[in-house]
């Protein structure tokens, strides 16, 4: 008798449907950063909130994402704290003054390639970061003030703007994400659609292409199989998946790892089978009649996005002029697409995501 597949992991490979021509939208975080999902450099002043709201003597609501953190949650979460005291303030933490997380995630990753004292061989820093993100990006809203300075909320719900975005795409379009969290699919999943992952175990007949390059919250990776999981209960709710059925494959028992590539200067590894999905990207680009992208702003950090969209785009013939949408309210980040992509390609959209949606509703598409 086989083996028999958790009910809550199916199995994937590379997906084998054909790529057709559409429009292709290119999401980054200020896409999901309009719901309050925090950007990359405010998961650690958000992860203090966490701390230091557990850590007071007032009790934590039970609406309040906290209330459903376990003890060991919350041990990894301070480590990362009491790492960064260690190597970065020599020895105490001082919250006013606290580095880049793209940084934390480069030199981690170097010292444990290079089996450095910077990483004690009993502390696993990548986990304890990947703790923090998931928790932070999952129970964190982040809220402005008329100033413009955030506040940490972990009581509110997010505010879906990708309802909205779904209701106005075309039938056909493929989405392509750095993002990690699932507001776009569990978007896709209220309005009665389908999607699928760019990995085989998961194509529907019809519906959407959601091409995650940095990976997804409920992505898990056997690294003795090469398989990529998906924990498709995890559309459930907004909490990450920590059920001890998601931990070990049901191939062979290894320990399953998550599916993220960190915001870090110096990426070393890349899941191979994530590579396909990567390929299935280029293909997406490379074919389209029309690109919008929203929300990105190509970090110098992200300089395989950046060549991969450089690549695709050399080799794309259909896209003419203003055939690529670029929305951010951000001048320089238009300015950058221009310098990188060609100011011939790029129609400005100087503006919010929310603001896009309405234009698009307006006209009709």
């Amino acid at each position: 008798m086989g083996l028999r597949l958790d009910p809550g992991l199916k199995e994937n490979h590379l997906g084998s449907r054909i790529i057709r021509l559409a429009k292709v939208y290119f999401l980054g975080a200020g896409a999901s950063h309009e719901a309050g999902v925090p950007l990359s450099n405010q998961i650690l002043a958000a992860g203090l909130q966490i701390l230091e709201g557990l850590s007071s003597r007032q009790p934590v609501e039970s609406s309040s994402y906290l209330s459903a953190l376990s003890d060991q949650d919350l041990e990894l979460i301070s480590s990362v704290y009491d790492w960064i005291g260690r190597v970065f303030h020599g020895g105490k933490l001082d919250t006013s003054h606290l580095p880049p997380l793209d940084i934390i995630w480069g030199l981690a990753d170097i010292a444990i390639s290079r089996k450095s004292k910077l990483v004690p061989k009993d502390f696993d820093i990548s986990e304890a970061l990947i703790s923090l993100i998931q928790h932070v990006v999952a129970g964190c809203r982040v809220i402005y003030d008329q100033e413009g300075k955030p506040s940490y909320d972990f009581s509110t719900r997010y505010d879906n703007p990708f309802t909205r975005f779904v209701d106005i795409v075309e039938e056909d379009a493929i989405f392509i994400t750095t993002n990690y969290d699932l507001l776009l699919e569990r978007a896709i999943k209220e309005a009665g659609k389908d999607f699928w992952y760019g990995l085989e175990g998961n194509i529907p007949p019809s519906g959407y292409s959601v091409i995650k390059l940095h990976g997804s919250f409920n992505w898990r990776y056997c690294p003795e199989c090469d398989e990529i999981y998906v924990l498709e209960r995890s559309l459930q709710d907004d909490k990450p998946i920590h059920s001890p059925n998601a931990k070990t494959c049901p191939r062979d028992g290894s320990d399953l790892h998550a599916v993220m590539i960190p915001p870090s200067l110096v990426q070393i590894n890349m899941i191979r089978s994530l590579q396909n999905v990567w390929k299935l990207a280029h293909n997406a680009i490379r074919m389209a009649d029309g690109i919008a992208i929203i929300g990105y702003s190509m970090p110098d950090a992200d300089l395989e996005i950046i060549y991969l969209l450089r690549h695709a785009m050399c080799l794309n013939k259909r896209i003419s002029k203003g055939g690529i949408e670029v929305v951010d309210s951000r001048p320089e980040t238009i300015d950058r697409y221009k310098d990188l992509l060609g100011p011939h390609l790029i129609s400005e959209y100087p503006m919010s995501f929310a603001e896009y949606l309405e234009i698009r509703r307006e006209r009709g598409s």
